[in-house]
């Protein structure tokens, strides 16, 4: 049976919003590596290679600092933006439950104000997956008194990516964004299935290039919340999280970037 035009589109957010942040932060990574290029050219050099000195390792710091806080600037609109997607995927949820009975209540508010806290705290926490690794390849530059050029190379492999392979920070970004907003999105889901106990549900995301097979197999599927449980039960899946379990499995789904929806039906 084809999908109603509004459960379409709730399911399309589930995709297009999350990208949407990735997009934004893909677009700006040029102009960190511009900021990231103009400190490096403050260290000191000669005949073209970074010299190994007191003086530069002093410098490291500063530098750390000032990326560190180019990143939080260059991400803040974004992050506020990706907030207020959240917000109206969430009303959208609440949408999907009008004809349950749903009235909002203060312990649907609270679950989400929380994940959504965290959420958006997840996003802003590169310090371990970008600013240290890169402040380890500017310290390893200084030690063996890299060349200039090739150091600034090596950077905008890291910062900007390849051909290949992403930059460390979109790299970042596209795995924690769209599991953020959709593992909110379903967990809050689940709290008011609960709470209205529904035991029905109709498990569907589309089916695009990378979708898995666990996923495939289940697309369109009507089942209850016993047979939903039981997934969590099974043995690996590609791209299963590890920690998915019975309890969780109404929030985790597919596993990492799952976009599929649990659908009230009764």
């Amino acid at each position: 049976m084809p999908l109603s035009k509004s459960l379409q589109t709730y399911l399309n957010n589930l995709e297009d919003r999350p990208a949407k942040f990735v997009s934004a932060i893909e677009k700006k990574q040029i102009r960190l590596l511009t900021r990231i290029v103009v400190l490096i050219n403050k260290l000191d050099t000669e005949n073209g290679k970074i010299i190994t000195s007191v003086g530069n390792f002093s410098k490291v710091a500063s530098i750390k600092f000032q990326i560190s806080q180019a990143v939080k600037n260059l991400m803040a609109s974004d992050i506020k933006s990706f907030g207020v997607n959240l917000d109206k995927q969430i009303a959208e949820t609440n949408a999907l439950y009008s004809g349950f009975g749903f009235k909002g209540k203060k312990i649907y508010t609270t679950v989400y104000e929380s994940a959504k806290k965290n959420v958006l705290s997840s996003l802003t926490e590169v310090e371990a997956v970008f600013i240290n690794p890169l402040t380890q390849i500017v310290n390893g530059n200084i030690a063996s008194g890299s060349d200039l050029e090739a150091a600034i190379d090596t950077l905008t492999d890291f910062v900007v990516g390849t051909d290949k392979v992403d930059g460390k920070l979109i790299r970042y970004v596209k795995t924690v964004a769209t599991d953020a907003h959709n593992n909110t999105t379903r967990e809050y889901s689940r709290v008011i299935a609960k709470d209205l106990k529904i035991k029905k549900f109709l498990y569907t995301g589309g089916i695009v290039e990378h979708t898995r097979e666990f996923c495939e197999h289940r697309n369109g599927g009507e089942f209850t919340e016993a047979q939903i449980r039981a997934w969590g039960e099974l043995g690996d899946w590609q791209g299963k999280r590890p920690e998915t379990n019975a309890d969780n499995i109404f929030t985790l789904a597919g596993g990492y970037n799952c976009a599929h929806a649990f659908i009230p039906i009764g």
